[in-house]
């Protein structure tokens, strides 16, 4: 009588001797033509099947027992070779690389995890022009340094070993990774030499040389990231501000995590101290058309603003918590092409420096509470206006907006009443939440396309009947309502 085993073995048997596939979880199932194989577990534990893959290009092995590499000789084609051993994973046993030299065409190598103990029989490998090496666990990297490479991703060697490393192997590389280290003078120093590079990116590394003299060699850069690095200051920045797509996330200054990203036209930051955002701000070549500046804890200098003022094509900024000092209007000469501005979470601020923005378009102010609002009327372009979470020292500033298509207040317990709305004869978009207004009689008659009350205590919307052209009303679910040809819909529309 044939056990279940015995029968689910010979079931894969014949499957193989038909050609049919075999079932899930089977690693013998050849296909000719198979281009790319994974293997997992003790799928790759025995890779003499191999041979039934003669198109294939690219193999990984994931936590696979290590195997005998000598099969790989009949996958003439093979180019990409992944050896993964991920965390946890236990093996008496470790690849010996020696048969990969019968791989004429191995061109890119991966060895991840405690995979291998010996990078020797890398030098036979004459086609490899990408490596990647990572948390080894090895003290002997001096192979690595007689291979000529393209690309290079080295995590957990130490400081010497990556100096050695980049001061054999770097003269031709384009592209480059280093992670999980910490770097001596004599590493920042090899890899900033490496003049080819197009791509340079660091995880996990302290020890960065941050001083802007010591990247000047790296003219063809055209990318830079970072991630969980511990760095001084920015000042290396400075050279990259119109050439490079920079990325540093979750990067340390001192005692403060932040981030930073820009190209050519778009810059954002998040919580980077005022001095080291100034390390690169006054830089030369800016050109950007859209920052972002956050800034979760701290607050943004008057400094800050005024490099700021100085990038001659910004077109739109958005600041958070920017300094009450830093309102002087002083800081805030400059800025001619400026059409959008964002200010959040600024504590007070003073408008009396919008005077120097005579082409700014849209204002929106968040989390501040304002003074001076009477300046907002000096703003000749102006054509969208948001408030949200605001206090105002007056709204009578809301009669003398004429250019007004847009206004949006929400959340600043005001205005009362919206007589104002007769003084603006462009207003097409009027979105006033969580405001004491009761009456609508002030709107009868408008050009109103989308009105949103939502929150507001309105005791009759008869008025709305005499908007024409009212597409889209936003109220309370309770709101009693007269008979309207527009969509309605109860929800808010800026969060409180």
């Amino acid at each position: 009588m044939k056990t279940p085993q015995r029968i689910a073995a010979l079931l894969l048997l014949a499957a193989l001797l038909l050609g049919a596939p075999a079932q899930a979880g089977a690693a013998a199932s050849p296909d000719a033509a198979a281009e790319s194989l994974t293997l997992e577990g003790t799928a790759g534990a025995d890779l003499t099947f191999l041979s039934g893959y003669p198109n294939l290009r690219v193999l990984t092995l994931v936590d696979c027992p290590a195997a005998d590499l000598s099969p790989l000789r009949n996958c003439k084609k093979l180019k990409s070779l992944t050896i993964l051993r991920q965390d946890g994973t236990q093996s008496e046993t470790v690849y010996d690389l020696t048969p990969l030299k019968n791989c004429a065409r191995l061109s890119s190598l991966s060895l991840s995890g405690p995979c291998t103990a010996d990078l020797t029989p890398l030098k036979n490998l004459q086609a490899l022009s990408s490596l990647t090496i990572q948390s080894l666990g090895i003290a002997d990297y001096t192979p690595v340094t007689r291979l000529s490479l393209g690309y290079l991703s080295l995590s957990g060697a130490d400081g010497e070993q990556v100096a050695a490393v980049f001061q054999s192997a770097g003269k031709k590389l384009t592209s480059a990774v280093i992670g999980d280290c910490t770097l001596t003078k004599e590493a920042c120093e090899a890899i900033l030499a490496c003049s080819r590079l197009i791509s340079l990116r660091f995880e996990n590394v302290t020890g960065l040389d941050t001083e802007a003299d010591a990247w000047t060699k790296l003219t063809s850069l055209s990318a830079l990231s970072m991630r969980g690095c511990e760095l001084r200051d920015l000042d290396f920045l400075s050279n990259y501000v119109s050439t490079v797509i920079v990325k540093l996330d979750d990067i340390r200054i001192g005692d403060t995590a932040c981030s930073v990203a820009f190209d050519k036209y778009f810059l954002q930051t998040d919580t980077v101290p005022s001095a080291a955002l100034l390390d690169f701000l006054t830089s030369e070549g800016r050109q950007w058309l859209y920052a972002t500046i956050g800034m979760d804890t701290g607050e943004l200098t008057g400094d800050v603003i005024a490099a700021l003022a100085d990038v001659r094509t910004l077109l739109s900024l958005d600041a958070q918590s920017v300094a009450e000092a830093a309102f002087d209007p002083a800081y805030w000469d400059g800025f001619p092409k400026l059409e959008q501005l964002k200010i959040t979470g600024s504590g007070g601020a003073a408008l009396g420096f919008l005077s120097r923005l005579p082409g700014l378009q849209r204002l929106v102010i968040a989390d501040t509470a304002i003074t001076d609002s009477e300046a907002i009327t000096g703003l000749p372009a102006l054509a969208q206006l948001s408030l949200t979470a605001c206090t105002a020292d007056d709204w009578a500033f809301l009669n003398r907006l004429s250019t007004l298509e847009l206004l949006a207040i929400a959340g600043c317990d005001g205005p009362a009443d919206l007589s104002f709305t007769a003084a603006i004869p462009r207003l097409k978009t009027l979105v006033l939440e969580d405001a004491p207004v009761t009456s609508l009689s002030a709107l009868s008659g408008g050009r109103l396309a989308f009105v949103s009350v939502y929150g507001c205590p309105i005791e009759n919307y008869a008025p709305l009947t005499g908007l024409p052209s009212l597409s889209l009303l936003s109220c309370n679910g309770d709101a009693e309502l007269p008979q309207l040809s527009c969509r309605v819909v109860h929800r808010r529309y800026i969060d409180p």
